[in-house]
């Protein structure tokens, strides 16, 4: 007996090609998505600011009491005993502590959360390239000291921050990003890969295997190419009982129904076949309310045979003339040998599989969430709850589109996502968007497939 076991430190890395480069469909594929050169420069412009702002004591204070110095209007002895040393030197000794308390929590949120203050407010973060998961305090540190040493050049700085118009990639990652392997996302209209939960799910959903069509199976209630006859259970009788009872045909009848006696015409009227009565028509019971019987042909008369009767010794008895034979009622012909003409394909409609394995037919307007209530405009729609506190209570609605499915978010709070093709596109509240076959939906922390069920 073999017993399987897991590894508990897989090291396998998903999204690589083949040679260990990152792949930007994979990334793509989970909803990451570059972020603009924009916001970056806004990001930059923030810390940089930022930065300025804790030097203002030091230029104001400090920085005119050295130039007095390096100047030589006084000694280093008049410098020492001058009346506004002291206030120079506590102006100096907060811009020096402030300026080193900013820079190294800059560098430890980079690397642990790959935000920063002005990241923050552009809605940028940093992600290993590699793993699209925090870069690390080293990777942090080691593209700002790459980006401060350009300041060595003059015109360095300039061509490091303009350096991600040049990617050859169009990632918008720059020199100093290379060197670091960190790449910029935009979490404002894509995935927040810091969200782990919803990282989960998305890395789920895009390596989940697709699931084998179900076989279609014969129904009992419509007919199949295999049966020649189906089953009419409207078909009732007064007494309550399905169908009616007809006598089974032979083998050798060229009409007869492989259904047996419950087996009715494939599609359509066809004439039923002839039945002798068993009993006078006078004393037949009256057809029942519901159910069609046909009359009974005409039965051929069979030719009377006379009766020896005695006759006198003299005359013979005369011998009737035989009556004619009345010709049969033509027998209907059989359809097709009495085999069902094949069925039409049914075309297969639009559903969505939920990264839950539910499936989610879309025949018409359709309303998901947590609890979704009908309103004067949504009746006769169907209801689909999906217990997730990240869904609202109406999330969104859905209904069938040429080949996709149209989805409009319904003001929720946690928003709604379409992936398609590696484009993402944040859904406004009530603006309908067509989610073609193979887009992934992502509403809350859900996510769902647009496929052909």
């Amino acid at each position: 007996m073999e017993i399987w076991e897991v590894a508990e430190n897989d090291d396998r890395i998903e999204g690589l090609t083949a040679d260990g480069k990152p792949d930007p469909a994979y990334a793509a594929s989970l909803g990451l998505k570059d972020a603009p050169l924009g916001r970056r420069a806004l990001g930059a412009g923030v810390d940089i600011v930022c930065y300025a702002l804790l030097q203002v004591p030091y230029l104001v204070f400090t920085l005119p009491l050295l130039l007095k110095l390096a100047q030589g209007k006084f000694g280093f002895a008049r410098f020492l005993s001058h009346p506004d040393f002291m206030l120079a030197a506590i102006a100096g000794g907060a811009t020096i502590l402030l300026s080193l308390i900013f820079i190294v929590v800059q560098i430890v949120f980079h690397g642990r959360r790959g935000v920063t203050l002005g990241k923050a407010v552009a809605g940028v973060r940093s992600v290993n390239v590699k793993t699209l998961e925090r870069p690390g305090i080293g990777r942090a540190f080691l593209r700002a000291l790459v980006l401060w040493g350009s300041g060595i050049i003059p015109v360095a700085p300039i061509a490091f921050l303009a350096s991600p118009l040049f990617d050859k990639e169009n990632r918008g990652r720059g020199w100093h990003d290379k060197v670091a392997e960190i790449w910029m996302v935009d979490v404002r209209e894509g995935l927040d890969p810091y969200d782990e939960k919803r990282m989960r799910i998305a890395r789920k959903t895009v390596a989940a295997a697709p699931v084998a069509e179900r076989k279609s199976l014969p129904s009992l209630s419509t007919p199949n190419d295999h049966d020649a006859g189906s089953y009419r259970p409207a078909g009732r009788v007064s007494a309550g009982v399905l169908g009616v009872s007809r006598p089974k045909a032979r083998q050798d009848d060229p009409g007869a129904s492989p259904g047996g006696s419950l087996a009715t015409p494939p599609s359509g009227p066809v004439a039923p076949k002839p039945v002798t009565p068993s009993i006078p028509v006078s004393r037949a019971v009256p057809p029942n309310h519901g159910q069609v019987v046909p009359p009974p042909p005409p039965t051929p008369t069979p030719t009377p045979h006379p009766t020896p009767q005695p006759a006198p010794h003299h005359t013979p008895a005369p011998t009737p003339a035989p009556t004619p034979a009345p010709t049969p009622a033509p027998t209907p012909l059989p359809t097709s040998g009495g085999q069902q003409p094949p069925a039409q394909a049914r075309e297969r409609g639009i559903m969505l599989k939920v990264d839950s394995g539910e499936r989610i037919p879309v025949s018409g307007l359709v309303l998901v969430g947590r609890d979704p209530a009908l309103t004067e405009n949504t009746l006769g729609a169907r209801t689909v709850s999906i217990i997730d506190v990240s869904v609202s209570k109406t999330h969104m609605s859905l209904r069938p589109s040429g080949d996709g499915v149209e989805v409009t978010d319904r003001g929720s709070t946690n928003g709604t996502v379409v992936i398609h093709e590696g484009a993402t596109r944040r859904l406004k509240a009530w603006e309908p968007v067509l989610a073609p076959v193979g887009a992934m939906i992502r509403f809350g922390d859900r996510s769902a497939l647009v496929r052909r069920g």
